[in-house]
């Protein structure tokens, strides 16, 4: 991430018509927009794929424009799902997930179908 020593850590600009127009948004976590925010020990670029996957699956689903990958991320360091010495806890995107996405409004189940029908059955995390 070029500028990574002098940039400034907070989030600018949000989600733009364009990246929602698709079913799941493509969004990068080393974007400008969030990619030098703080998360746990480090920033959202080197260290938050975890809350970047999940704003793209919030957005895509509910059309909440609102929950960018710095939100999420913030979100997750706030509720204990970031671990010290470890990253991102599984958990964040399960129970976190239902919380985040459809506290209000549909069951944590539909989030669980969305995520496992945007990735292909023999497709897993690296």
């Amino acid at each position: 991430m070029a500028g990574y020593l002098t940039a400034d850590k907070s989030a600018h600009g949000e989600l733009t018509k364009k990246e929602c127009e698709g079913k799941i948004p493509l969004l990068l976590q080393w974007d400008r927009r969030w990619g030098y925010v703080s998360y746990g020990s480090s920033d959202i670029g080197l260290s938050g794929c975890a809350p970047t996957c999940l704003s793209m699956v919030i957005v895509g689903l509910t059309g909440n424009r609102n929950a960018t990958p710095d939100k999420i991320a913030e979100y997750a360091q706030e509720n204990g799902y970031y671990l010290k010495g470890t990253g991102t806890s599984w958990s964040l995107l399960t129970e976190g997930a239902s919380y985040l996405a459809f506290s209000n409004s549909s069951p944590p189940y539909i989030i669980y179908q969305g995520m496992r029908s945007a990735v292909p059955e023999n497709q897993s995390h690296p």
